[in-house]
């Protein structure tokens, strides 16, 4: 059995082989989550008949973790002549059952859970060429079932792909000129005012500083940076989901650390 993290956007394998509560809970601390459960509460829910189990929502979102079975299907065989009977009772209903009118059935729900989400908001621009302008982005994902988060992320690669506009700048500015949208702005706390600064000036150190640079960067300390650059990148569309933040910071870092590995080494002989 394996354990999975899961979010609306993705998943990917937390634990397998040897999986306890302890381990799974510190799996958890290791990806920055604000953990909503306990060392017992998973304890508890590994030895249950649950599949899944909520351990964190932030900006909507909601993180599981799900349990992961290969053999949950296996195989049944039955007896052939059994089943060659029941086979025959099926086409006899079917060869004698009374003619009903046809009914059309071809078209396409938009908002269906099926379909792709990016296909689900590039569709909604397409339908609506003003209101994309007019609606904030928590309207638009109101209306769609979608993460605010998500729409924002996407919202200009979906105009831009029905040719509303041709640019991001123009995107933006026929945004931020639209007459009847009366968009909520809240003010931030200082701290997260700072760090959404600094993570504008540095679009792509945010990927691999550690969060003691950024702190004192930013002049802010290192629990705000590590509780609240997650968000602020989500927030700020610099990242789909909270997964793919962690996911880009661990791979900027590894790579960073290969190439240093790489690096001439010079050595220098004393005669």
């Amino acid at each position: 059995m394996r354990i999975l993290i899961s979010s609306e956007y993705d998943y990917e394998v937390l634990v397998e082989d040897d999986i306890t509560a302890t381990l799974i809970h510190q799996e958890l601390e290791d990806r920055i989550l604000e953990i909503e459960v306990s060392i017992s509460d998973i304890d508890e829910w590994l030895v249950s008949d649950d599949t899944t189990l909520q351990v964190s929502e932030s900006f909507g979102e909601v993180i599981c973790l799900r349990k992961d079975n290969e053999d949950d299907y296996p195989l049944v065989f039955g007896d052939y002549d059994v089943l060659c009977s029941l086979d025959d009772t099926l086409c006899g209903v079917i060869d004698n059952s009374p003619e009903v009118e046809t009914i059309d059935l071809d078209f396409i729900n938009p908002y269906e859970d099926k379909v792709d989400k990016f296909e689900r908001l590039r569709r909604w621009v397409e339908s609506h060429p003003l209101l994309w302008q007019r609606f904030s982005y928590q309207k638009i994902a109101d209306e769609l079932k979608l993460s605010q988060g998500f729409v924002r992320f996407h919202l200009c690669d979906c105009v831009i792909s029905a040719k509303y506009c041709e640019t991001e700048a123009e995107f933006n500015q026929k945004r931020a000129d639209s007459p009847t949208e009366k968009r909520v702005k809240t003010q931030p706390s200082p701290t997260i005012a700072k760090i959404s600064e600094w993570l504008n000036a540095n679009p792509h150190r945010w990927q691999y500083v550690t969060y003691k640079e950024i702190g004192e960067e930013s002049e802010t300390s290192f629990d705000a940076v590590s509780k609240n650059l997650p968000k602020v990148a989500f927030a700020e569309g610099f990242v789909s989901d909270l997964l793919a933040y962690q996911k880009t910071r661990d791979e900027s870092k590894r790579k960073r650390k290969a190439d240093k590995s790489e690096a001439p080494r010079y050595i220098i002989e004393i005669l």
